[in-house]
């Protein structure tokens, strides 16, 4: 957060990001943020409905959720079959399915 009354290079620290005195005025980063996965729980929607959010918009948003689980699942069953055939098969087999041949590439 950004602080308009600071000026150049000065930080402001709440109470609460005190954890015990020091003379030590290094800073570290320790870490920076990160994306994190959002969720859609009852009382979101709920409280997002209320505020006019249509009941249409998050069943298609949940029907969208549900083809990519189901494509992710696909993806892999296709890759566990793939790898017991290159197993049954060894490395012939992984050319055929790539689709390269390494007979034509002298």
């Amino acid at each position: 957060m950004v602080k308009k009354e600071l000026e150049g290079r000065q930080i402001h620290l709440r109470k609460s990001q005190t954890k015990f005195p020091s003379e030590d005025l290094t800073f570290n980063v320790i870490r920076c943020s990160t994306f994190g996965q959002g969720y859609l729980n009852r009382s979101i929607i709920l409280l997002l409905n209320c505020l006019g959010v249509s009941d249409d918009y998050f069943i298609s948003k949940q029907r969208q959720a549900k083809q990519l689980v189901d494509l992710d699942s696909v993806r892999d069953r296709l890759n566990i079959a793939l790898q017991l055939y290159n197993r049954s098969k060894g490395r012939k087999a992984q050319t055929e399915v790539s689709g390269s041949n390494p007979e034509s590439a002298s």
